[in-house]
């Protein structure tokens, strides 16, 4: 019987008893290898098809992809980027980038390339560029900084944006030709507002001239108020030609300046009836602002002829606002005599107010007529859409 060695530990195995397990640990681990060359295995091939995807992807790519060396000379480019520049994928190595551009350009190309080197940020610009054989076209580059183990370099994203400087061109093209066309055609609307002012303003003086000749006082009457109406229309077309506006007029100067007319055409008046303004900016298209003249010229003479009789002293109060919902509210108003009781005024004799309502009407407005004391005329009307346009 052998004798139990000294130095063997009380749980400590024989050698030949630890040999079985010493394989089993062995063949463990063998398999544990195995297992892992394989994950290694399809770790490489996945690699291999994410290269081979990003290579298909840069290689074939719709733009250009060029790398650039810390000098400028390109490293590598795609096939897109040897297309753009004509060049072939033998010939650029070593090919200073500035090169391929046109000599005008090369500045700009050369500043946002410092830039890119000196800040690290990205950088955007548009330069002609050379086509080996070909036209030149545009260039869109997009430059990014990036870094290799040979050094700095930069990376260039190279787009053809001929196609977008040509629809420019002609974008622009066509817009000076329309703004030559459209100031053309502002010159003659001035004019023609110009013509028309002064046609009206002879035509009012020679009304004026025969209303101070004939003797006939009714006759004399009807033709000073044709010729207030006449002069009415004439200072539209005179502020149409002054703002430059050829189609809107701030219709509160205009007020003013209608009130000082027709205050100075009736003699007398202005001594004893005094003028309150209550007008705020409201621009009215010509379309709206001549019927409106005629309202206000009629509302005005109306209240200075008859609202105080007998040399009688008061006020006239014209209005004009504009409500948020783009309403417009002329008004005239006194507290002189009033209308006659039993006035049916839609059907009077008198031309004034049938007038009134006629050109309310034609405007899309309304004419309310206020109870006493004095008189009260109010009309309301919408603002058209490009009086609204030019307001806002």
């Amino acid at each position: 019987m052998a004798l139990r060695p000294n130095n063997l530990e009380k749980n400590e195995l024989p050698i030949p008893t630890a040999i079985p397990e010493l394989l089993a640990n062995l063949y463990e681990y063998q398999n544990e290898l195995k297992d892992q060359n394989a994950q290694l295995l399809r770790t490489q091939a996945d690699l291999e098809a994410e290269r081979a995807r990003y290579f298909d992807l840069y290689e074939f790519a719709p733009v250009g992809y060029a790398t650039l060396d810390d000098q400028g000379a390109i490293q590598e480019m795609n096939l897109r980027a040897a297309e753009l520049f004509g060049i072939s994928r033998d010939g650029f190595n070593g090919r200073k980038f500035n090169r391929c551009i046109v000599a005008e350009d090369q500045d700009v190309y050369c500043l946002y390339r410092k830039r890119l080197l000196e800040s690290g940020l990205p950088q955007v610009c548009e330069v002609r560029v050379y086509q080996r054989n070909g036209p030149l076209f545009w260039a869109r580059l997009e430059m990014v900084q990036g870094q290799k183990a040979e050094g700095p370099h930069c990376r260039v994203v190279v787009v053809d944006i001929s196609d977008r400087k040509i629809a420019e061109s002609k974008f622009q093209e066509n817009e000076s030709r329309l703004q030559r066309s459209l100031s053309a055609k502002s010159t003659l609307i001035q004019e023609v507002h110009h013509r028309v002012k002064n046609n009206l303003q002879v035509i009012s003086s020679l009304l004026r001239m025969q209303a101070e000749l004939v003797k006939d006082q009714t006759a004399a009457v009807a033709l000073n108020e044709t010729y207030m109406r006449i002069l009415s229309m004439s200072l539209i077309h005179e502020r149409l030609c002054a703002d430059g506006q050829l189609d809107l007029v701030d219709f509160g100067e205009y007020t003013e300046a209608l009130l000082h007319e027709l205050f100075h055409s009736h003699t007398g008046s202005s001594d004893r009836i005094v003028s309150c303004l209550k007008v705020s900016r409201v621009v009215l298209n010509a379309d709206q602002a001549i019927p409106c003249g005629l309202i206000l010229n009629e509302l005005v003479t109306n209240a200075l002829k008859y609202a105080y009789p007998n040399n009688g002293r008061g006020e006239i109060v014209v209005e004009l606002s504009e409500s948020e919902l783009g309403y417009v509210t002329l008004g005239v108003s006194d507290q002189g005599i009033g209308l006659p009781e039993g006035l049916d005024w839609k059907n009077s004799n008198s031309l004034g107010l049938p007038i009134v309502d006629i050109l309310a009407r034609q405007i899309g407005g309304e004419l309310f007529v206020g109870p006493k004391p004095g008189a009260s005329f109010t009309v309301e009307f919408p603002k058209s859409e490009l009086s609204a346009a030019a307001s806002a």
